[in-house]
């Protein structure tokens, strides 16, 4: 089946000749010139039916395949929403030519991230993420600001603001700084990048009003780490087979990817944004490209028989394998990043995550089983040693991992294994 979307590659951009152009596919182009010249354009139908219309996203080298693509997915993000890109672009200049001695702090933002964030973003949630904590939720009261006249108490309301935070099934009330202090944490040094790539472009000057030391460092309380690190809540291993086995009961989609969850000790995220194309159901392997893993290293992961069952389950027809292989209600749309929690909770499980089944998992090896530690750390994608160690680690570590995984499995529907 043809690829309707990322076409080209790297070397592809980099060899081609023209005059032609290349479809990377979703509306991205690439136009070569007889001169040579290379560059993108975004060709799209305007919102209500209108006419073809094409917008330029920059030359080749300058504007790499990568950021091309960032830049096309938020044309087709804003043709979603209805919103014309050749015209938000032409408003967007006229707004910055208009401010461009004053911007706001939410112009700024949306500068740095486009220009700096956006291009080098590994997922979408991590820009989702940027742009959330840089928006209204977080930054209401600097959004509006021009940048140069926003100090240091400025940014001691923002990080001081009243929030709020779920523990089990209480809603507690406190301030950011203290109450979700890493994303408060995480918060003042996004709005210190912002400050800074702000006055580099001439919109303000002086020192950084958002810097730790010698600034915010006498403005806001220490808070303690605590003694041991904020692990995700995990079930003991101990009640993992029986809530498998309630787990089994279920039908919904959702069920069958926490199990496949469980049963590969992988991160929600990775489960989550599974396709098809990642499995091979004949050599028994689910192979996370790297750029879907946190450590950015390709990780081959062995499927039990209990894993083969539940992606039969959800296709039972190779026609029918592609796509997500845990799709959500929307089509093209991976499920949501609390789907998991919210059918814990459903389930009446207090006091655990999805995430920390890599927990229990881990419990469990070495505290039931002669399996090493290595080999834990390597099923759970953990980088162990220097370059060479990993290398001469490679060659067995896939057997042994594909033997443990199997006494997990084993142990969680509750037979007995063999170690």
């Amino acid at each position: 089946m043809a690829r309707s979307m990322y076409r080209l590659s790297p070397k592809q951009v980099e060899n081609a000749v023209g005059p032609k152009h290349l479809s990377d596919g979703g509306g991205l182009y690439l136009r070569l010139d007889a001169s040579g010249g290379k560059r993108w354009v975004f060709r799209y139908t305007r919102p209500g039916g209108g006419k073809v219309s094409e917008l330029g996203l920059g030359g080749f080298p300058g504007t790499t395949l990568k950021s091309a693509r960032a830049l096309a997915q938020g044309h087709r993000e804003q043709l979603v929403l209805g919103i014309d890109p050749a015209a938000a672009k032409q408003a967007e200049r006229q707004a910055l030519r208009e401010a461009r001695e004053k911007p706001t702090f939410a112009t700024v933002a949306n500068e740095y991230i486009d220009l700096r964030i956006a291009p080098e973003s590994r997922n979408s949630k991590h820009l989702y993420q940027w742009r959330q904590t840089l928006g209204e939720s977080y930054c209401g009261r600097l959004c509006s600001m021009r940048v140069d006249e926003i100090e240091t108490r400025d940014i001691v309301e923002v990080l001081q603001r009243e929030h709020t935070k779920r523990v089990g099934k209480k809603i507690v009330r406190g301030k950011l700084w203290t109450l979700k202090h890493e994303t408060a944490t995480r918060l003042r040094g996004r709005i210190e990048k912002v400050l800074d790539h702000a006055t580099h472009q001439g919109y303000r000057a002086g020192e950084n009003p958002a810097r730790w030391a010698g600034r915010l460092e006498h403005a806001l309380e220490t808070v303690k780490k605590p003694a041991e690190p904020n692990h995700y809540a995990a079930m003991p291993y101990s009640a993992v087979p029986a809530f498998v086995a309630e787990l089994a009961k279920r039908t919904a989609v959702s069920a069958r990817a926490l199990e496949f969850l469980i049963l590969t000790a992988a991160r929600a995220g990775e489960v989550r944004g599974a396709v098809w194309s990642e499995i091979d159901m004949d050599a028994a392997v689910w192979t996370v490209p790297a750029s879907r893993m946190k450590a950015e290293r390709e990780h081959r992961v062995p499927l039990t028989e209990r894993c083969l069952e539940i992606l039969r389950e959800m296709a039972p027809e190779p026609a029918l394998r592609h796509g997500f292989v845990f799709p959500s209600t929307k089509e093209g749309v991976p499920m949501s990043d609390m789907v998991f929690n919210a059918l814990m909770r459903r389930m009446n499980v207090d006091g655990a995550t999805a995430h920390g089944f890599r927990s229990s998992f881990r419990d469990w090896v070495g505290e039931e089983t002669d399996h090493s530690g290595e080999v834990a750390e390597a099923a759970l994608a953990h980088i162990l040693g220097n370059k060479v160690e990993r290398a001469y680690r490679r060659g067995t570590a896939f057997v042994k991992r594909k033997l443990l995984m199997e006494d997990w499995a084993a142990y969680c529907k509750g037979a007995q294994y063999e170690l």
